[in-house]
């Protein structure tokens, strides 16, 4: 989780602000903004964002429920 979040602000500092982040990846882990009923927009530095929501993938779970 470490490495997605120090990769997550990177691209926020470089003003990457896209609906999701490491949805491509091969990983266990996600962010997606949220919809236009949960997500108030809020100011990021000088830009207006959304707010994001933490996902594990589906996968994940039903092999921590199923092990």
């Amino acid at each position: 989780i470490k490495k997605k979040w120090m990769k997550f602000t990177e691209l926020l500092r470089a003003k990457d602000y896209r609906s999701s982040y490491f949805m491509d990846d091969d990983s266990f882990y996600y962010l997606k903004i949220k919809d236009n009923k949960g997500g108030a927009n809020k100011e990021f530095g000088s830009s207006n964002v959304t707010s994001l929501s933490h996902w594990f993938r589906k996968s994940y779970v039903q092999n921590i429920i199923t092990n």
